[in-house]
């Protein structure tokens, strides 16, 4: 017999508590375990794989529904089509924390510091925000002279990207397939750039109707990844595509 071992059976003989195995936080998505981990969280579980496409429509396993029920809190944005499996399965003693998840820089702030003060990492939620506040910063001084003066049609869960960059929303679409009607409306509007959803694409016909260059932006942190990598990767895609639109008007 090994000593864990021994000292295992030596706790149960005793009444004393054995080492737990569960998994204090578990994520629903990598866009909530990002959020986790930004509120300095360490030991966070990702219970849709990363990495997939469009995370939501994860279909959970008999393991996932059994870290549900062991875990200290469990992390839903609330959108998740597995939502509901998950709840289910939470323990009595897990407590189901319904996290906003968006990319609004005011909002991201309030659910770092709501989370670090729920896990009692708030030094660690606090030096996050700080970065947080330096990198939006950032990301303005970069777009915003670019965007001065453009328009775009928006995929409705990304209008914060469009507020980020100063651009102008024309109008917004999704998350539901556009349908002809919607499509010939949104075609009407002279926009310079549409900005799609890279996790569930829905807007290349209304590019191929319009002429105007698609940006996919996305909200899933990508294999290790976080908060601070998708907004600095979103802010390069729309650099990229703004200075774009300049070298087309040299063109002409």
């Amino acid at each position: 017999m090994t000593l864990l071992r021994a000292c295992l059976v030596l706790a149960v003989l005793l009444g004393l508590p054995q080492p737990s195995t569960a998994t204090p936080i578990l994520a629903a998505t990598s866009w909530a375990a990002a959020l986790a981990r930004a509120a300095g969280a360490t030991d966070v579980r990702t219970l849709a794989p990363e990495g997939l496409q469009h995370p939501p429509d994860y279909d959970p396993k008999p393991s996932d529904l059994a870290a549900a029920r062991d875990a200290q809190f469990v992390l839903l944005g609330g959108f998740e089509g597995f939502a509901r499996a998950i709840l289910e399965a939470a323990g009595s003693s897990a407590q189901v924390v319904r996290v906003r998840l968006t990319f609004d820089p005011a909002t991201v702030e309030a659910e770092v510091l709501r989370l670090g003060a729920l896990f009692g990492t708030e030094a660690a939620a606090q030096a996050f925000v700080e970065q947080w506040r330096t990198e939006v910063a950032a990301a303005k001084e970069r777009l915003r002279p670019l965007a001065q003066g453009r328009s775009c049609l928006v995929h409705v869960f990304f209008t914060p990207w469009a507020e980020l960059a100063g651009l102008t929303p024309r109008a917004s679409f999704g998350p539901k397939p556009l349908s002809l009607p919607q499509l010939g409306e949104l075609a009407r509007h002279r926009a310079d750039l549409i900005l799609d959803n890279t996790h569930m694409p829905g807007a290349l016909a209304l590019a191929e109707a319009t002429g105007a260059p698609r940006v996919e932006l996305r909200h899933f942190p990508r294999p290790g990844q976080g908060l601070l990598e998708v907004l600095q990767a979103n802010t390069a895609a729309l650099e990229a595509a703004l200075l774009a639109l300049y070298d087309r008007a040299w063109e002409r």
